[in-house]
């Protein structure tokens, strides 16, 4: 289980604390794992999305981030697609990420677009207005 406090992280498991990533400057806004590995994503207040390895093994003073990206808005939100390497971010739009890479591969959607996303084992549908963007499936 992974809990968010101020700017921490921490992996626990029956109440025992097992790890802790010091995570962003500022608050932590969202923080999801992806199904298809044992990596796990974090946003922040700091405007930033890290891509963590989850791993016991590692000593705790040596956890740092795989990959980080420095966004142009602060991020409220993050989820991750419960089968493709996709990952979504929420705060003032709303963009779609490859784990692979630091753009997101459709950013910017608004009020005026009609988006549809399909993530982990809920069906999440936001309306818009003009178009639609299918992740699941």
């Amino acid at each position: 289980m992974f809990l968010c406090y101020k700017n921490l992280i921490k992996c626990s498991y029956l109440l025992r604390c097992l790890q802790t990533y010091l995570a962003h400057e500022g608050f932590v806004r969202g923080i999801t794992m992806s199904p298809l590995s044992n990596d796990f994503f974090s946003c922040g207040n700091d405007k930033i999305i890290k891509h963590w390895k989850y791993d016991l093994e590692t000593s705790t003073n040596k956890l740092e981030p795989i990959q980080t990206i420095i966004g142009k808005t602060f991020y409220t939100s993050i989820d991750h697609h419960y089968k493709k390497p996709v990952y979504a971010t929420t705060g003032e739009c709303v963009n779609i990420w490859d784990e692979g890479h630091s753009q997101p591969i459709k950013s910017n959607l608004t009020l005026n677009e009609k988006l549809v996303i399909y993530f982990k084992n809920c069906f999440f549908l936001i309306f818009f207005q003009t178009q639609r963007l299918f992740l699941g499936g």
